[in-house]
């Protein structure tokens, strides 16, 4: 599928619509761009965390009130969905699935079981699997959860939202593994070393979404 990057969302739309056969445009986190016309709006909510206070920032962290989520199309929780929130639109799960580690320097990518045989082999009886853990993203804690269910000991190391990272960031003094997510790594390759592995995530969404959202495509075209 083609991609289109661009700081005007309307141009980047009208690049796909000139120059490719396109019957859909997906656009990311575009909720609050009233500039930008949609059909259809998918919102993405982190059902461990919710909506804290419930308040728009700078006092709470929402963008918009709550009661906007009750004009959108789909709501999909992250993590599977929470009954002890309200369901303001047709909600669905998604769970995140663990991938393969790519290392950064090489692209060379191992499933998690190998890449334990590999990195820990002499260590598999003591049961000992400490890594340096780096995220940059809305909700680090689920990323370091993730690892941790892989038996792995993790040192934790957690960064803003799209933090701009520094060579000096991943420089812990010790040659351990360091572990991160697909997102932190587009920043930290061009400095990385052989230590540096990132681990891509699958998005597994509820069944019943696309076929509730293929209905919504096509009524639109009738």
């Amino acid at each position: 599928m083609p991609v289109v990057i661009s700081a005007n969302r309307g141009e980047a739309v009208n690049q796909l619509l000139v120059n490719y056969d396109c019957d859909v445009v997906v656009t990311d986190d575009g909720l609050q761009h009233y500039a930008l016309q949609r059909d259809i709006e998918c919102v993405v909510i982190d059902s461990q965390r919710g909506f804290g206070n419930k308040q728009c920032l700078p006092v709470g962290p929402l963008r918009e009130p709550l009661s906007r989520l009750k004009t959108v199309n789909f709501i999909i929780a992250n993590g599977g969905v929470n009954h002890s929130i309200p369901p303001l639109a047709p909600t669905f799960g998604m769970e995140l699935q663990a991938g393969t580690l790519t290392r950064l320097t090489t692209g060379e990518q191992l499933s998690i079981q190998e890449w334990l045989e590999q990195f820990f082999l002499e260590q598999k009886n003591s049961g000992i699997r400490k890594v340096h853990a780096l995220a940059g993203i809305g909700n680090p804690n689920r990323f370091f959860s993730t690892l941790r269910g892989f038996g792995f000991e993790v040192i934790e190391h957690v960064f803003a939202d799209h933090y701009a990272y520094q060579a000096k960031d991943i420089n812990f003094g010790d040659t351990l593994p360091i572990i991160m997510t697909e997102k932190d790594a587009v920043k930290i390759q061009p400095f990385a070393d052989q230590n540096c592995w990132y681990l891509a995530v699958d998005a597994v969404i509820d069944e019943q979404f696309y076929s509730s959202i293929i209905q919504q495509l096509k009524a639109l075209n009738n």
